[in-house]
């Protein structure tokens, strides 16, 4: 067991694999375009959710919305060119939608709708564990269940005890099933295989 989750924490970053995969099969473009869409999809949620009660309710949390907004669109209109993104500039992506959810989850009136926006971190643990390495993994459900914890809680300090562990017990669940499911189709495509010998440049 030990030996197993040594060998887990110490595999390579998959980045220039999936990088030359995606290559060979000539699916960057497409890839690239995927997640401009989704990026931009999400991004469009915290500027929506202002005319929503539910949704962020002071003048200083609507305009974080809308930087949020205006963010993740800069974000989609990066991923839309053609040319594939460096490891840093991927790993920078993955840490400035994360903070964008962090603060839209905390801005919500509504601590189910907080909850909601939490949850979307789960997509970016799937995201570091499949062109990344498993090591950002353990980062991310810590952010994320931090994350949740907060509208949890008010949901719990509001009276409703036994919804707040249900959310708090559905989150962990979902958390953990994503990340086991990329983990395993990581291995099942082989990209933990020892890769050092792929040239970056490619």
């Amino acid at each position: 067991m030990i030996g197993t989750v040594r060998r887990w924490w110490r595999e390579p970053d998959h980045y220039y694999w999936i990088t030359a995969i995606l290559a060979a099969r000539s699916a960057q473009g497409e890839v690239c375009r995927l997640i401009s869409v989704l990026t931009l999809g999400l991004g469009c949620l915290p500027a929506v959710m202002i005319w929503s009660p539910a949704g962020p309710s002071s003048s200083y949390s609507k305009m974080i919305a809308l930087v949020v907004g205006v963010c993740s669109a800069g974000v989609a209109a990066y991923w839309a060119r053609r040319r594939w993104p460096t490891r840093t500039q991927s790993l920078a992506f993955a840490g400035l939608i994360t903070a964008s959810i962090v603060v839209m989850s905390f801005t919500h009136t509504n601590p189910v709708s907080g909850f909601v926006t939490g949850c979307s971190l789960v997509a970016i643990a799937a995201y570091l564990v499949f062109f990344h390495t498993s090591r950002y993994l353990l980062v991310m459900v810590v952010v994320a269940l931090g994350t949740m914890a907060v509208p949890i809680a008010r949901l719990g300090l509001a009276g409703d005890v036994v919804w707040a562990a249900y959310l708090l017990i559905t989150a962990t669940v979902v958390i953990a099933a994503v990340s086991f499911v990329s983990q395993a189709l990581v291995h099942l495509l082989g990209i933990a295989a020892p890769n050092t010998d792929i040239e970056r440049v490619t």
